[in-house]
Formats: structure tokens, C-alpha cells, sequence
């Protein structure tokens, strides 16, 4: 029961969310009123590690840990469903000093090495279309339009977990911001090759 977590819970991971760039209604119930319900049931002396994402900084060229709203427009409307809740959750912990940890991934992908999935997400939608028309048109030349000197900014599922458990188990991490991603993204270009 609730009141029963109350009384022995310290420390809550919270990663649950929608992922849907285009549902904002999904997004809204998921998102929004899952988190505020999780804080209401929340004990007052709990941590909170909030796993939001590093598009919460969405069309700004240059995003640091210690922002959040700079006026930025957004892709799409998980970008600002993040966003939003972040602002409620940094609300919500005003004033409880470290008890928020904010986590920003970027693009998580399968496993580094085997890459191996369960969600055929984000990347895997693209390489699955890409696939879908090669065996429907064997032989014919497809391409992309795209940027060469451009960045996508992937993070291996392992290697997110590691970043996040070395965050959650060291203290003077705690009370924080931090940017979860590839310090050096590959370019569009050698993705491609």
C-alpha cells in the first residue's frame, strides 16, 4: 500500500514515460498526470533521480545542465511533455535541497557491442523503413536527403544505466542536473559510412 512505501522508501528512479512525438494526449495522461500522482504519493524525505531527456532543451543550439527555460520552441510534443514536467518537478522540490537529481539522456539506443533492443524506437523506425523498401524494391537506389557535418546524439542502453548508477550511488552527485549523452556524436557522415 501506499502508506506503507511512505514509511520505508529513500530513493526513487523515476524513467516512466511516453515516448510519442505526436500524442500529445498520451503524452498529457503519461507524462503529466503520472508525475504528479508519483509526487503526491512520494514520502517528504524520499530523493527523487528524475530521468527526463536532454530534448528538453529542444531547438537551441547550445543547452547547458544549469538550463531549462530559455524560451525554446520544440520538435515535437514528447520534447515539450518533458519539458513541462521537469518545470513541475523542479517546482515541486523547491526548496528541498538535493533531493532532486535530474538525469538527461539523449537518444537511447540498443546495447553497445550486440546492439540488441526490446523497443524498435526512434533509430530503428528509419533503418526498419530503409529496410522495408530494399526488400520491396531489390536493387533500386535510395537515398536521404541529409546534413553530412550534422550530429545525432545516440547513448547505448548500457551505457546510459552505468552513467545513471554511478549518479544514484555517489552522494556529492546528488542535487544536480546532468547531460546523459556522447560527448562526441558522430557526424551524419560517418554514420553513413
Amino acid at each position: 500500500t501506499v502508506t506503507a512505501l511512505r514509511g520505508c522508501v529513500t530513493d526513487v528512479v523515476h524513467s516512466a514515460a511516453s515516448i510519442a512525438f505526436s500524442d500529445s494526449q498520451q503524452n498529457h495522461r503519461t507524462n503529466e498526470r503520472g508525475m504528479r500522482h508519483l509526487l503526491q504519493t512520494l514520502p517528504a524525505v524520499a530523493r527523487f533521480f528524475h530521468v527526463s531527456t536532454a530534448y528538453v532543451g529542444g531547438l537551441v543550439r547550445s543547452f547547458k545542465e544549469s538550463d531549462l527555460d530559455v524560451g525554446q520552441q520544440f520538435r515535437n510534443d514528447y520534447e515539450r511533455s518533458k519539458f513541462e514536467v521537469e518545470c513541475f518537478v523542479r517546482e515541486h522540490f523547491a526548496g528541498s535541497s538535493g533531493a532532486l537529481t535530474v538525469l538527461r539522456p539523449s537518444i537511447v539506443i540498443g546495447e553497445e557491442g550486440s546492439g540488441k533492443t526490446y523497443q524498435f524506437l526512434t533509430l530503428y523506425k528509419v533503418l526498419r523503413m530503409m529496410s522495408a523498401f530494399a526488400r520491396r524494391h531489390p536493387g533500386d537506389a535510395f537515398s536521404l536527403t541529409y546534413e553530412p557535418d550534422a550530429t545525432q546524439n545516440y547513448i547505448p542502453v548500457n551505457r546510459l544505466a552505468d552513467m545513471i548508477e554511478e549518479v544514484v550511488l555517489q552522494p556529492h552527485c546528488w542535487g544536480k542536473t546532468y547531460h546523459l549523452v556522447d560527448e562526441h556524436p558522430p557526424t551524419n557522415r560517418q554514420m553513413r559510412a
